[in-house]
């Protein structure tokens, strides 16, 4: 059935939290604290299983995401590309990339807010791929 799906879809999720999950943390330090989002907002269409979007959007108090890009449902991966902007204008860009179990985020943290953008989109990435699979009613 992912192969041949075909549709449009649209998500809206609004005001709540992200529980980060990070990896790079050690066993024995205190959890994240979780970050806030206002929005979380995307339309999606699929053609022959592979669902694309133009206009992902993340408010949070302090910054917006907007990106774009793609998941590839009969391999089950992701590829997206985004663009983090601060209230002061500020921006730094990420990638989400990898199968949809495990995506890989890619995003300097150099950058003077690299680090919260990164807790931001760990906490939507962390969203288990076969749950995701599941709530579309793809299996």
């Amino acid at each position: 059935m992912r192969d041949t799906l075909n549709g449009n879809a649209r998500l809206q999720i609004t005001r709540g939290d992200l529980n980060v999950v990070d990896n790079g943390h050690k066993t024995n330090a205190p959890p994240p604290a979780p970050v806030p989002f206002d929005v979380i907002s995307s339309s999606w269409v699929s053609r022959g299983g592979l669902a694309r979007t133009n206009d992902l959007i993340v408010e949070s108090p302090k910054m917006q995401v907007r990106g774009k890009g793609q998941v590839d449902l009969r391999e089950e991966t992701i590829d997206l590309s985004v663009t983090a902007t601060l209230r002061d204008g500020s921006q730094a860009a990420a990638t989400i990339r990898g199968p949809l179990d495990d995506p890989k985020l890619t995003i300097d943290r150099s950058k003077i807010f690299g680090d919260m953008l990164y807790r931001l989109l760990q906490g939507i990435i962390s969203i288990p791929g076969k749950a995701v699979t599941h709530i579309l009613l793809l299996r």
